[in-house]
């Protein structure tokens, strides 16, 4: 199965392409090839950069945030996730991702960035709201497997299920597979290991 994902270079991007090609899946991404996670991926040679006007059939066309043109793009459905625009897209699925954090996100050793705050980790915001990126792509393949998919899927982490006053339509709620501590742990270690790496990222 063909799959498209449009900012590829983008740190959730680049994990949702990462695991796709750990399944076998043939990507095409769309981003800045120059870029550091973006070169990894061009390592798989089940992996090729496109333009934006493409205009190979892909089954999903997955987009990070906005993209110029994906309303062009030739696909069963197109999932976009977190976008600020409006686009008219057709097949389009709104995914409402809520923080997100995982390996190659901007962050520190006391929390993540993310749209244009500072978050730590021992916050209740980010104790009751954050989803692991691993779980969220895990999530993400077993929605490309249905059949017919709604237009909006609100994604939320299941602690955040209790504090949750009014039924959200379409709801999807992640279970922590294994606790947040030792998810943050593992974070903070990829960050430690790779730190100079982490400040090219994102200067």
């Amino acid at each position: 199965m063909s799959m498209l994902i449009a900012n590829c270079d983008h740190w959730i991007g680049f994990h949702i392409a990462s695991v796709l090609l750990e399944r076998s899946y043939t990507v095409d991404g769309i981003g800045d090839e120059n870029s550091d996670l973006a070169m990894f991926l061009g390592r798989n040679s089940s992996f090729h950069f496109v333009k934006s006007d493409v205009s190979k059939q892909y089954a999903f066309a997955i987009v990070i945030g906005d993209q110029e043109g994906s309303d062009q793009f030739q696909s069963g459905y197109t999932l976009m996730i977190n976008p600020t625009r409006k686009d008219r897209v057709s097949n389009r699925v709104i995914i409402n991702a809520p923080l997100l954090f995982g390996e190659w996100m901007p962050m520190n050793e006391q929390g993540v960035y993310c749209n244009n705050s500072f978050i730590t980790f021992d916050s209740d915001y980010f104790q009751t709201e954050a989803i692991y990126i691993k779980d969220f792509t895990n999530g993400l393949l077993q929605w490309l497997k249905t059949e017919e998919l709604p237009s909006h899927l609100e994604v939320r982490s299941e602690k955040n299920k209790e504090n949750q006053h009014v039924k959200l339509e379409n709801a999807i709620y992640i279970r922590d597979n294994r606790p947040m501590e030792e998810k943050v742990s593992n974070v903070l270690e990829h960050y430690r290991m790779y730190s100079n790496f982490y400040e090219n990222l994102y200067v």
